[in-house]
């Protein structure tokens, strides 16, 4: 009974703990503690058990209810606190818990006065050199970019998880996480053939244009401050007039209908935001490029 008491007092604490850190430090990470505490939970419980193996015959009654709160505690303490931690994520994270959005998506760049479709680094290449990970996991993945935020080397962004932030969730951060960036001035792309690193120029711009939406609502906008308010994106609100404010829709991969996915072209070349713009709402083409379609999630 005494033991039952015990495991209610501390689940209670660790509620209030939760709560009160939820008001207090909704900026603060517990999370990335969580293995730390575990691992010291597993090695108290190792020398708990070594201390009463060896000295078994020779413990008070009292010497054995002080190991026995150190059991209860060396297990309790890491589970109240792990589950805590990800209640408090939950619950002060831009996203309201674990997402799982797609978009599908292409960057274009113009090459000697030509077009090219780029690719990014696949990622046995992505893998021998990450930090988001071991290598060898990022392997097993089968992934470009981070456990959130990555792609399976198939054209489609997937953003998984729970984001602390807007910022954290956005284009930009896609990128940032193989080692990209993109911005409305800049962008760097790690692709198949080597990295892709250009600015505006005066004679170049960037642009991205993406088509939002389902059903017959669906319209191309474009992401970024080069464009008239009546056509910039807007992303859940707002107007997406930077990279770093512009969040792929809320849907998920649906094989059987991929069109509600968010659609978005990546263009670096000497057309405006405008002539780009009209250029893909023809035919949802941009100078004949399509979004090209394969790998996981997708019709062929």
């Amino acid at each position: 009974m005494n033991t039952l008491r015990r495991i209610i007092y501390i689940l209670v604490a660790g509620a209030a703990f939760t709560a009160l850190a939820v008001e207090l430090f909704p900026g603060a990470d517990f999370v990335s503690k969580v293995p730390t505490v575990i691992g010291l939970g597993i090695g108290t419980l190792a020398t708990l058990t070594g201390i009463s193996v060896y000295l078994e015959g020779s413990l008070t009654s009292a010497e054995k209810a002080v190991l026995m709160n150190g059991f209860l505690l060396a297990v309790m303490v890491p589970t109240v606190y792990a589950s805590g931690s990800f209640m408090h994520e939950t619950m002060t994270s831009w996203t309201n818990g674990e997402v799982h959005y797609h978009a599908d998506y292409e960057v274009l760049v113009e090459e000697n006065g030509e077009l090219v479709r780029t690719n990014l680094v696949n990622p046995e290449e992505f893998c021998k050199d990450t930090s988001h990970e071991s290598s060898y996991m990022c392997k097993i993945n089968d992934r470009t970019g981070s456990t959130k935020y990555h792609e399976h080397n198939d054209q489609r962004i997937h953003l998984e998880g729970t984001f602390k932030t807007r910022e954290s969730a956005s284009l930009a951060a896609f990128f940032e996480t193989f080692g990209g960036k993109i911005t409305n001035e800049e962008l760097v792309y790690p692709t198949t053939e080597g990295l892709v690193n250009v600015t505006e120029d005066g004679g170049k711009e960037i642009k991205i244009l993406v088509k939002k939406g389902v059903g017959g609502s669906r319209e191309w906008c474009v992401v970024g401050n080069n464009a008239a308010k009546e056509w910039t994106c807007k992303s859940y609100g707002e107007l997406a007039t930077s990279p770093e404010n512009y969040v792929v829709s809320p849907y998920t991969q649906n094989p059987s209908n991929s069109e509600i996915l968010d659609k978005i072209f990546i263009v670096y070349d000497s057309k405006t935001a405008q002539q780009a713009w009209e250029d893909i709402r023809e035919d949802d083409k941009y100078e004949g490029f399509g979004l090209k379609k394969s790998g996981e999630g997708y019709d062929g």
